[in-house]
């Protein structure tokens, strides 16, 4: 029988310290004692544990990069993370089969500060769906065309336009909260297949994650902005508003 919910992270060593922090301010802050996954790979396999039987350290192996990164090797599609921030392709793992022993997941990126109570994001319907923000909010001016080289790259580019609709809006791979019955048995593989076909992403995963899940599945919706009480979530605090305003952010400013 599956669980009902998990939290989902990941981290390399660089980056433990965000993740024990974010794990940390979901027990304080986040008032939340349930499950929490930590997506690992080669460079932490054997090397860890947690002092909480609720964290689970899941190995995956690293995903390679390889041949990709030999083919944009002489170009420089994006701001660096192409090459500096490869692990972040370790996220695809969320959309592994691993994760349907939980009815409902919510992926957060290692490094998010937690402010309030989690429950309001838990408890959000998400039945065959993936709940994410909105990359282009609150403008709505970009579209996911933006996130694929097409200078350097331009008949691949030309390609996925005549196989995807890039004139949409799209969604940040920072937060997910998902349905695991939108995984099926080949998803996984799907989207690796995806990132080696279309290695002209300049946002790693997250443009890959929305020609799947955006474009083909059509199972994303926007995360719920915010209530009478508070916003959900955001990459950082918006006009007026302070880090209290928000269960959620990403980089806050006043924090």
């Amino acid at each position: 029988m599956n669980k009902d919910f998990c939290f989902v992270t990941l981290s390399n060593e660089p980056y433990l310290d965000r993740a024990h922090q974010t794990i940390q301010e979901l027990r304080e802050n986040g008032k939340y004692d349930g499950e929490i996954v930590v997506i690992i790979g080669d460079d932490l396999k054997d090397r860890i544990d947690y002092d909480d039987d609720k964290v689970i350290i899941k190995y995956f192996p690293t995903i390679d990069r390889t041949a990709s990164l030999e083919k944009i090797a002489n170009s420089r599609i994006s701001d660096g993370r192409e090459f500096a921030k490869i692990f972040q392709w370790q996220k695809t793992y969320c959309f592994h089969e691993y994760f349907k022993n939980w009815n409902k997941c919510c992926f957060i990126d290692a490094g998010m500060r937690i402010i309030k109570p989690v429950d309001k994001i838990i408890n959000l319907n998400c039945e065959n769906k993936l709940l994410a923000h909105s990359d282009s909010y609150p403008t709505y001016e970009r579209i996911l065309s933006c996130q694929f080289d097409s200078l350097y790259f331009s008949e691949l580019f030309d390609e996925l336009k005549a196989n995807y609709d890039l004139d949409i809006d799209y969604f940040q791979s920072t937060i997910m909260l998902y349905d695991t019955n939108i995984i099926k048995d080949n998803t996984f593989n799907t989207l690796i297949e995806l990132s080696n076909k279309y290695y002209n992403t300049k946002t790693n995963e997250q443009a890959i994650f929305n020609l799947y899940f955006t474009c083909y599945k059509k199972v994303w919706e926007q995360l719920k902005i915010k209530d009478e009480e508070t916003y959900y979530y955001d990459f950082f605090e918006r006009d007026s508003q302070t880090y209290k305003n928000y269960i959620m952010l990403k980089y806050p400013k006043t924090l």
